[in-house]
């Protein structure tokens, strides 16, 4: 009775295939079909190749740093807006330009972080069973690869595109230990700026601001208190949010150390930011805490984005920083960051699509869109967002669409 006109309302959420019982059929044979899918990805993407080069002088020293950032919502970065300046550092950086209408494809790090590493999106995701990792296209171009975790091995693409690398190593915390802060990345930073490679890619996966906040950060970030709570409830909602708040101020020290080691190099570089997904607060009456919601909250979809390059960049690449500085205000998601990264290291293959490269003056996308169920792509206007999410996004000055 009700179904057709939950399809008409909303037709790529609301499908037949949707409906109770034949949902937990579907689901079921969904979730075999992907885990085996998975498990067959060494052999399904072996003879996948991009067919990578370099357009630049091999001898031209060169060095990118990819920092993934983990559940880091735009609206809590005084680099946005936000009332109280969480990104002190940064905001003192005018070389460091960021982007203010961003959306994650999908509000869980498992999908959202391999969107981010491969050409598979949100249109065609399902192309990531057979693709490699924007490793491997910067590994045929001449480039030395390395891939640190703060976050532990779990099976997900992400750890299958981190062994690409020529280095990789994951941090983890002893025993019985919360998790290590992300700072602990920032040694082996500098081991391998000092390995004598002209060329390299350095992709950075942090904790960031993954509850338990109050764990993410020293005490010389914490700037909000109190920040320890023992429950999650209103009452606590302060405490919740001041500890949230410090991670983000613990981010920022991060990406404004790493921006000065690049820049001590004195060599052709760029540091490129982005969050994997935001996260719920209980920001209004719903009371909706963290993320991967089946139905995301604006709170979970806006995201900080953020690029910095060198003096020696800005010199032989102009037009390119020139490009990425017109898109301050220009609506995109997170399928940009492929693109953009192999236009930043000069490299070029048949997979790299300009008009999603933020240096390019082709750049050019239409509509933005999410990994629903089953990995079914939706319009982001067609998302079944609440009221209280589209009066957000009107507040924020972001675009549901």
């Amino acid at each position: 009775l009700v179904y057709t006109p939950a399809h008409r309302k909303y037709p790529h959420t609301a499908r037949l295939d949707n409906l109770y019982p034949i949902n937990a059929f579907n689901n079921a044979r969904f979730a075999v079909d992907s885990w085996e899918a998975a498990k067959n990805y060494p052999r399904t993407s072996r003879k996948f190749d991009y067919r990578a080069t370099s357009t630049r002088d091999t001898e031209l020293p060169e060095i990118y740093i990819f920092v993934i950032g983990e559940t880091s919502r735009a609206g809590n970065w005084g680099l946005y807006g936000y009332e109280r300046n969480t990104t002190p550092k940064l905001d003192a950086m005018p070389d460091v330009i960021h982007f203010d209408d961003v959306l994650t494809q999908i509000n869980a790090t498992h999908k959202s972080v391999p969107l981010m590493l491969c050409p598979a999106d949100a249109l065609n995701y399902n192309e990531i069973y057979r693709q490699k990792s924007l490793i491997s296209a910067f590994k045929q171009a001449g480039f030395h690869t390395s891939f640190l975790s703060n976050q532990l091995r779990n099976g997900s693409f992400t750890e299958f595109f981190a062994d690409e690398a020529d280095c990789t190593i994951y941090f983890a915390a002893p025993k019985n230990k919360p998790h290590l802060h992300d700072d602990v990345l920032l040694s082996a930073v500098d081991s391998l700026l000092n390995i004598g490679k002209t060329k390299q890619l350095i992709i950075l996966h942090t904790y960031g601001s993954h509850f338990n906040y109050c764990e993410r950060y020293d005490t010389d970030c914490r700037i909000f208190t109190p920040d320890h709570i023992k429950e999650i409830d209103h009452k606590n909602k302060q405490a919740m949010i001041n500890a949230y708040d410090n991670s983000i101020v613990a981010t920022d020290k991060f990406l404004a150390q790493v921006i000065d080691k690049l820049d001590r190099t004195g060599e052709t570089s760029a540091m490129l930011y982005l969050s994997d997904h935001g996260e719920d607060l209980l920001d209004d009456e719903r009371n909706r805490f963290l993320h991967a919601s089946p139905i995301p909250t604006y709170y979970q979809l806006h995201i900080p984005f953020v690029i910095w390059f060198s003096d020696n960049y800005s010199t032989l690449f102009p037009d390119d920083i020139r490009q990425a500085r017109n898109r301050h205000t220009t609506p995109f998601d997170s399928r940009v960051v492929f693109h953009t990264l192999l236009g930043i290291g000069g490299i070029e293959t048949e997979y790299r699509d300009d008009r999603l490269s933020l240096i390019s003056p082709s750049f050019h996308l239409e509509k933005r869109y999410y990994v629903g169920e089953q990995n079914i792509p939706i319009p982001v206007r067609r998302l079944p967002l609440e009221e209280e999410d589209l009066q957000a996004f009107e507040r924020y000055g972001i675009s549901p669409r």
